[in-house]
């Protein structure tokens, strides 16, 4: 049986819930970044949204790529630059996730 031992930090998380709920916030946290800094837009923009269709383009791109070493801490690789990876919010929250954990090993 598996045992989930509460956050230490956050009252009601679980060491598995707690991944999915840093996950989220991440989430949420480059799609505002990107709709206030990269976008400067009042436009709506969740996770899912699509951002190039939102206006994202190559030099936005290049902006958050800057954004994000600032704020998270790691450096996104020429070879991960592609549209797949910068198409929504999650998939790049999923990005700089993979980029952490590699980063912490």
């Amino acid at each position: 049986m598996e045992r989930l031992y509460p956050h230490p930090a956050i009252p009601g998380l679980n060491l598995r819930t707690s991944a999915v709920f840093f996950a989220r916030r991440m989430e949420q946290e480059l799609t505002e970044l990107v709709r206030t800094e990269i976008l400067d837009t009042a436009e709506p923009l969740t996770p899912q949204s699509d951002l190039f269709a939102a206006g994202l383009d190559s030099m936005g791109i290049m902006q958050l790529l800057l954004a994000i070493e600032d704020k998270f801490g790691v450096a996104i690789d020429p070879a991960d630059l592609s549209r797949e990876n910068f198409s929504t919010g999650e998939k790049i929250a999923t990005l700089v996730a993979e980029k952490q954990a590699a980063a912490s090993r």
